[in-house]
């Protein structure tokens, strides 16, 4: 049987973690590594580990040496990287050590690539999900790079049994609550009973506390939500040039109704008003929110062509 080492997070519903499953689904033998580890690991949570590879070279160099021999004991077939900050002279090791072909697939915004050291990595193929990085790696790079848009996973968001559609949450966002996003909302929040989902930032005042959910959903329990609610707002990260995001996808395997922020990319995938509906300006939002609250039957058609 076939090894792919995947190098990326071992968190649950991670891209990672997704890949992992959907291999060994497939009959391969599939293994997530991540740098974060040893000693440190019973002491130290990620993040602190993930900066000081950032401000010590000694850390960093004794972290991915670490990578590199799990990775190499492995004896994998093959390796994809989803972490963006591993340093290329690790991807040169691997090479030197194993003399296989090693994949690098984000499924993040150009901005989000940090030092940007994927872009000078000597990877076999890059993976990415939004055109203009596509055009601009290979028209200005030369890079063998391909897309793959994001997706969701079908054995977990489908939409669930003995739940009825709209039920239970009037406009429901999942998703770090980012700056731009939170400012879309406080536009929102007199006039729409809004729960919010995910990720709690530090920044975040009383205000937002008070409508938070305090919930990070996963899995069936995020089909769950995403089904029985009126509403699934999906605000695209500015960062996001010619893309969508997983939660595009993932409210329409779970069978949701979805509002979006407007890009052309979308229209490869969903047709406007029929699969999904989109807007450009705060106004415009507010006034298809109102519209779809009072129609729900017209929000219910456009969520089962999106399942389709």
């Amino acid at each position: 049987m076939k090894k792919i080492a995947i190098i990326g997070k071992e968190d649950v519903d991670s891209l990672a973690w997704h890949i992992e499953y959907t291999l060994e689904k497939m009959n391969f033998n599939a293994k997530i590594f991540e740098p974060s580890g040893g000693v440190e690991k019973k002491f130290l949570n990620k993040n602190i580990q993930f900066y000081l590879t950032k401000l010590s070279t000694k850390y960093e160099e004794s972290t991915y040496h670490r990578l590199v021999r799990q990775v190499v004991e492995y004896k994998a077939d093959l390796i994809i990287v989803i972490l963006r900050s591993i340093p290329p002279y690790v991807i040169e090791k691997l090479k030197e050590e194993l003399e296989i072909k090693i994949i690098f697939w984000t499924g993040d915004a150009f901005i989000n690539l940090e030092r940007g050291y994927a872009l000078v990595s000597n990877y076999d193929a890059w993976f990415v999900k939004d055109t203009y990085m596509e055009r601009f790696m290979k028209d200005k790079l030369n890079l063998n790079v391909y897309l793959i848009p994001e997706c969701c996973n079908p054995d977990f968001h489908r939409p669930p049994k003995n739940i009825k559609f709209a039920s239970q949450h009037e406009v429901v966002i999942a998703g770090t609550l980012y700056p731009y996003r939170a400012k879309i909302l406080e536009q929102l929040l007199e006039k729409f009973q809004i729960e919010i989902y995910g990720a709690l930032p530090k920044w975040m005042n009383k205000k937002w506390k008070e409508v938070h959910t305090g919930k990070y959903i996963l899995l069936e329990e995020k089909s769950k939500v995403f089904y029985s609610s009126k509403i699934n707002l999906n605000t695209l990260h500015y960062g996001e040039v010619d893309a969508g995001n997983c939660r595009l996808f993932e409210v329409a395997g779970s069978g949701g109704f979805q509002i979006c922020d407007r890009k052309e990319e979308i229209a490869n995938y969903f047709e406007e008003n029929k699969e999904i509906v989109c807007f450009d300006t705060i106004d415009e939002l507010i006034e298809k929110i109102e519209y779809y609250l009072k129609h729900q039957d017209e929000a219910e058609i456009i969520a089962n062509n999106a399942h389709k």
